[in-house]
């Protein structure tokens, strides 16, 4: 699983109407939190930062460890 799906997967399980709804019930700013889940290749990043791959886990209960072992392309690489 990669990034945008534990994303997501965090916004429907916890019932957020929209990322927007999500950024705030998180503290996190709309436009980091859409670049982090979105499928449009313009706008994605992809968050290595250890400030927020650290936000991610926060928000996603996943350990930063387990997150650096997901790689770019989606594919889990921890073995």
């Amino acid at each position: 699983m990669d990034i945008p799906q534990l994303l997501w997967g965090v916004l429907e399980k916890e019932g957020h109407g929209s990322i927007a709804e999500m950024a705030r019930a998180k503290h996190v700013a709309y436009t980091t939190l859409y670049s982090w889940m979105t499928k449009k290749r313009s706008h994605r990043r992809v968050p290595w930062k250890p400030a927020s791959l650290l936000t991610i886990s926060r928000i996603t209960g996943e350990p930063v460890e387990r997150l650096l072992g997901i790689s770019g392309d989606g594919r889990d690489s921890s073995g």
